[in-house]
């Protein structure tokens, strides 16, 4: 049965594999740069940012010389900007230590910056067609209804336990022939709500199916409700620019350029206080549309304000918004309000 498994995945991945830019040359290099952008990134948005900066940067050579202002710049939208950060890092130390070759296994490649169990699972199966499992939500899925496990599926022991069985799944197969199977089966047919079991080559052996609970798995622990934060953003406009401030290196968006933000919800009186302690004074102070931004465990309460300052009155760097995109990426928790400003200065 477990041979029949095999071949069965690799048959219809063979028959049936979409054509991503990312399966058209395995590199290593083309393979690792597609799983980070493809990390909490839908695959139809991946496409777009994946030719762009593989046309920028074609080898891990040129990610490593390049500029990290313009690594962020290609990244903008993408979120997650430590993911640039570390690939520009990890590519580095390729280039320094492995003279620009990617290692194989995955404990070296897991030892660089940025690549965890799955991503260095994912370029070692695919790349060098090492006997890797890359366990994600697709292979959880899939490892559960399989085998009706009932445990929470994003426990340790259930990561273990689905390596194990897709590893005693695999016998001569080919590696990434096998792996990408699997995944392609739970991006496509295995989903988390109605799968289209009627069309899986593995109904047949699929204990959820045979026992009607495929919609009640995988079960999840309830996820930790993200904590909420409320910001003041101050948006300090001079001479048809704006003031963006480069934020600490560490923290959210670390190190990137953004609006200056103030704790908790202030009050036109209160704000007005705190820029005349810092010797500004306002022509006017206009409010812009609130806006609620979501990291993975935070969400950001974002309350703004525009602030004209009258002519040369403030020292400060002031960029028009066609100069601030030249030179740096605005993460996606500020763009709402540089949009909103933008159409403004277009009426």
């Amino acid at each position: 049965m477990k041979k029949e498994i095999a071949e069965i995945v690799c048959a219809y991945y063979e028959k049936n594999a979409r054509a991503l830019p990312w399966r058209k040359d395995k590199t290593p290099y083309k393979v690792w740069i597609s799983e980070i952008m493809l990390q909490q990134t839908k695959v139809e948005t991946v496409k777009s940012y994946y030719k762009a900066f593989l046309d920028a940067f074609p080898d891990v050579y040129a990610l490593a010389s390049a500029k990290i202002e313009e690594v962020l710049k290609l990244w903008e939208g993408l979120g997650y900007y430590s993911r640039a950060r570390n690939l520009k890092k990890a590519a580095e130390r390729i280039v320094s230590d492995y003279q620009g070759e990617f290692p194989k296994s995955k404990e070296e490649l897991c030892s660089l910056p940025g690549i965890g169990e799955y991503t260095g699972a994912a370029v070692s199966c695919f790349c060098f067609e090492e006997k890797e499992v890359p366990i994600d939500g697709n292979f959880l899925r899939i490892y559960a209804r399989m085998t009706n496990y009932e445990e929470d599926v994003l426990a340790s022991e259930a990561k273990k336990r689905a390596r194990d069985y897709f590893l005693s799944l695999l016998g001569k197969a080919k590696p990434s022939r096998f792996m990408e199977g699997i995944m392609e089966l739970g991006e496509t047919i295995c989903v988390p709500s109605s799968p289209n079991c009627e069309k899986c080559p593995l109904k047949a052996f699929c204990k959820a199916y045979l026992n009607g609970k495929q919609a009640s798995l995988p079960v999840r622990k309830k996820a930790v409700e993200k904590r909420k934060e409320k910001k003041t953003v101050v948006i300090l406009k001079q001479n048809g620019g704006l003031f963006y401030e480069k934020r600490e290196d560490q923290g959210i968006l670390a190190s990137l350029y953004g609006f200056p933000l103030i704790e908790g919800h202030l009050s036109r009186a209160k704000l007005k206080e705190r820029l005349a302690k810092e010797g500004l004074e306002p022509t006017s102070i206009k409010n812009l549309k609130p806006y609620i931004h979501r990291f993975s465990h935070v969400e950001w309460d974002m309350k703004a304000f525009l602030i004209d300052l009258p002519k040369d009155h403030c020292q400060k760097p002031f960029l028009t918004i066609e100069e601030r995109k030249k030179k740096f990426a605005l993460p996606s928790a500020f763009l709402p309000f540089e949009e909103e400003i933008e159409k403004e200065f277009a009426r």
